[in-house]
């Protein structure tokens, strides 16, 4: 049976061949594994096939093949690999250079198609001007390169095409690639560092697959010169010394046939600022990291359905509405929020995002009824306050990101359960994501901390005088200001802050000393903490300021503070004392988790174990400015280092977004 004759499509004029999908490396090791965790499925074509609907940029693209008898089987492969792009092409091109007459009758049954261009020259030996020529007759913005035997992923043009979204003058795009043996499996991976203007690069580093704009052409002098460039084998050393922007689309995309001598060698991978971020040094070598896998998609909008325990405002919540507030300014995702309980944070996210309320009982049937509707590309659920994991998510196949911190409910059923889901679980730092490595037999952990928005912080510092805000505040300029935030709860401890504030208010009734209690609630502990500060007769020492709406109320208290001090009996996370540090304060601190994951003690501040070990503290920084300035000093040095916010969040996205095509 001939090489199309099961799969022309006649009645429609184009062909349409068998999908074929390459899926396994040659060897077992880190490249396999590689392999297995990228490997194309059902739910990677359904998101590819829905963002090409919604890309702004939808540019033609040819593909020119080069052909010289290339085995039948071989040339079927390849050529299934172009006619089931997931972003369709424009034309194919195809330079026979003297194949058998049975290679080009099957060649010639592919002009049914008409998007197909085929040359036939009468030699085997390169001709320069009918590449040239079929070149001129391409009417496509975009040329991708191919081997007659090689095969492209399904998503190839798609990656590019998604990666030149919002861009300019781009003029190619590359991406990494691998080889291919006799038997279809998969070796020798190019993992490519990023394009740098001025660099040399080795012959054929960065041939497959190149994808090239029109104008590069003729920045290069016309297609005649761009062929010969093709055959003496330095087009792309030359065009990246003419191209002014180039661009990495993500993924192998590209599997070269193995050829002997004349395969695509990569030159040894460097440690240098180039070296891509999928290598890493272990032990002095350096090799693939299967921990960071390549994030799956460029930077495409997504549909986020936003689980989370609480709406209430503290630092938890907090933490993840500017998480969300990022990723929708700065990534344009959109979102839906579903919350298990009201409060104060449902307003500041609803000018975002609309917002469900849904009782434990009810959130599958929520989730399930929005899914429905909204279409969700991936979901984050953050249990803070317990642990616990939407079951229906498995239900409707829904990719997601859960963020699991230890409450009460610790039920190891339960968790084993809700562990074989997720494609990532996340932990706050290395020590929790350890403690339930028993549950985590997939390996799918990933450790994400607290991070504080540094651009922000630094752009009120910029805006607001630190002096004008005490003058509004009524509090004198040579004033020592002490601060603690958060809800008036118990566990947050301001009765202890007053209870020290009131012995240094006694120790140094010399110094100027003002305590501020920011973010308080109306309810009995804080009728005790007024109760108390009016019986010392220093009330006017303290100043109490309710909470707001604003999620950043905190900035002008924390901006005039000299100390700052957290008495919580528990923390989840620590953002306050993190844009403390951020805002360059010396910290105090109680010594729990994770507050102590994030202060070094005797480094930006102090850990107390005790009222005895607070009082001291204290007493010490008020009467010592030098150390509170080497502290603050410390403390931002220790956010620039570990936490910082874009970074983060960063990291969270393309979590995400691996997510959506993580293969178990």
């Amino acid at each position: 049976m001939g090489l199309f004759s099961r799969s022309a499509n006649r009645a429609a004029g184009k062909i349409s061949l068998p999908f074929i999908y390459k899926d396994h490396a040659r060897e077992e090791g880190p490249y396999a594994v590689w392999v297995r965790n990228h490997r194309w499925n059902e739910r990677m074509d359904r998101w590819c096939r829905a963002q090409v609907e919604k890309l702004t940029y939808k540019p033609t693209i040819g593909i020119l093949m080069e052909c010289h008898n290339p085995r039948e089987d071989f040339l079927q492969e390849s050529l299934a690999s172009i006619f089931n792009q997931v972003y369709p092409f424009h034309e194919l091109s195809i330079v026979d250079r003297g194949s058998n007459q049975a290679i080009r009758e099957k060649l010639s049954d592919l002009e049914r198609d008409s998007r197909v261009k085929l040359s036939l020259q009468k030699g085997t030996a390169r001709d320069v001007e009918a590449i040239a020529k079929i070149m001129k007759k391409a009417d496509a913005e975009w040329t991708l390169l191919m081997g007659a035997e090689d095969i492209l992923e399904p998503n190839t043009l798609y990656n590019m095409v998604a990666t030149l979204q919002d861009t300019v003058e781009i003029d190619f795009v590359f991406a990494d690639s691998d080889l291919i043996d006799d038997q279809g499996l998969r070796f020798d991976p190019q993992f490519k560092p990023i394009w740098a203007v001025g660099a040399s690069y080795p012959l054929g580093y960065y041939q497959h697959p190149v994808l090239l704009h029109g104008r590069l052409v003729r920045k290069l002098h016309g297609p005649e010169r761009v062929s010969m460039l093709m055959e003496e084998g330095i087009l792309l050393d030359e065009a990246s010394n003419h191209s002014r922007y180039v661009l990495k689309a993500p993924g192998i995309l590209y599997h070269a046939r193995k050829r002997g001598l004349k395969n695509e060698i990569p030159p040894e991978a460097a440690n240098n600022v180039l070296m891509n971020e999928e290598l890493v040094v272990v032990n002095d070598k350096i090799t693939i990291d299967n921990v960071r896998r390549q994030r799956s998609e460029p930077n495409v909008p997504l549909r986020i359905l936003w689980v989370i325990d609480s709406l209430d405002q503290e630092d938890g919540e907090l933490v993840l509405f500017h998480y969300l507030r990022y990723l929708a300014s700065e990534s344009k995702h959109r979102f839906h929020v579903v919350a298990l309980k009201d409060g104060p944070v449902r307003s500041m996210y609803e000018k975002i995002a609309p917002v469900t309320i849904a009782a434990v009982s009810e959130v599958g049937k929520t989730i399930s009824q929005l899914h429905q509707v909204e279409k969700f590309d991936v979901a984050f659920v953050s249990s803070v306050n317990q642990i616990w994991f939407p079951e229906v998510l498995a239900q409707i196949d829904l990719p997601c990101v859960w963020q699991l911190h230890p409450g009460s409910a610790q039920d190891t059923t339960d968790l084993a359960k809700n562990f074989q889901h997720p494609p990532t679980v996340l932990f706050l730092n290395q020590a929790l994501a350890d403690k339930y490595s028993l549950f985590d037999s997939r390996g799918v952990s990933r450790v994400l901390p607290t991070g504080v928005d540094l651009a922000h912080i630094k752009l009120f510092r910029q805006r607001n005088s630190p002096l004008d805000l005490l003058d509004n505040f009524h509090v004198n300029r040579t004033s020592t200001v002490i601060t603690i935030v958060g809800p008036t709860i118990p566990q947050k401890g301001q009765k202890r802050f007053v209870e020290s504030a009131l012995k240094m208010l006694e120790r140094f009734a010399e110094k100027e000393l003002d305590f501020f209690i920011i973010g308080t609630r109306e309810n009995s502990y804080l009728n005790e903490i007024k109760e108390m500060i009016e019986k010392s007769g220093k009330a006017d020492r303290f100043h109490i300021v309710p909470e707001t709406n604003d999620p950043f109320q905190y900035y002008p208290y924390l901006w005039i503070s000299d100390i700052y001090v957290s008495c919580s009996e528990e923390e989840t996370f620590p953002l306050s004392i993190l844009e403390a540090m951020a805002f360059k304060k010396a910290v105090i601190a109680s010594n729990v988790f994770s507050s102590n994951e994030v202060l070094e003690n005797e480094e930006n501040g102090y850990l107390y174990n005790s009222a005895a070990e607070l009082q001291e503290n204290l007493e010490f920084l008020i009467d010592k400015a030098d150390v509170r300035d080497a502290f603050a000093r410390r403390s931002l040095e220790i956010v620039y280092e570990k936490f910082q916010f874009k970074k983060i969040v960063t990291r969270l996205e393309d979590l995400l977004r691996e997510s959506i095509v993580y293969v178990p």
